[in-house]
């Protein structure tokens, strides 16, 4: 049986898929530590952090005995006990990521992370790209990984949450 001593989990999926909201569940259960890829891939500006710096951040991280990553990271992956997938529907994630975009503009509140407007059309382009560069090798991966939990459409942290004690 799994322990929070040794307990590392990966959460995957596309932009706006709800990565971050299974994260936060997951923290409120568990004593472990979490780290956010796009926190550490972006700096205050919107600007994205040069790859070798990312690279090395995302290594030293995943090298940890205790986490939740929120976002793709192969390290993550390599070194994760559990792998959450958020399979989302694309039409979904692109009305994530508008209204995430226009969260700090027009200054409402979401739980959403905001990020600057001109990331946008990045942003949806990465989604509507997801499915065939990476949703792609997420799915063969999971076929043949017995460490990866897939949840699509309307998904339910409670079971996240029991899967991952399993």
């Amino acid at each position: 049986m799994q322990t929070d001593r040794d307990l590392r989990i990966a959460i995957v999926g596309n932009s706006s898929s709800g990565k971050t909201t299974i994260s936060r569940y997951l923290l409120s259960q568990t004593n472990l530590p979490y780290h956010s890829i796009d926190a550490i891939s972006w700096d205050g500006n919107g600007e994205l952090i040069s790859e070798e710096v990312r690279k090395e951040k995302h290594i030293e991280i995943a090298a940890g005995t205790r986490w939740i990553i929120d976002g793709n990271s192969n390290q993550s992956l390599a070194r994760a006990t559990h792998i959450v997938y958020l399979n989302t529907e694309r039409l979904t994630c692109f009305v994530r990521c508008i209204v995430r975009a226009f969260a700090l503009k027009l200054r409402f509140k979401t739980d959403f992370i905001p990020f600057p407007v001109s990331r946008l059309p990045s942003n949806l382009k990465f989604i509507w790209n997801f499915s065939g560069i990476f949703g792609n090798k997420l799915d063969e991966m999971a076929l043949k990984d017995d460490r990866f939990i897939i949840l699509s459409r309307g998904y339910d942290k409670l079971y996240v949450y029991n899967s991952v004690k399993i």
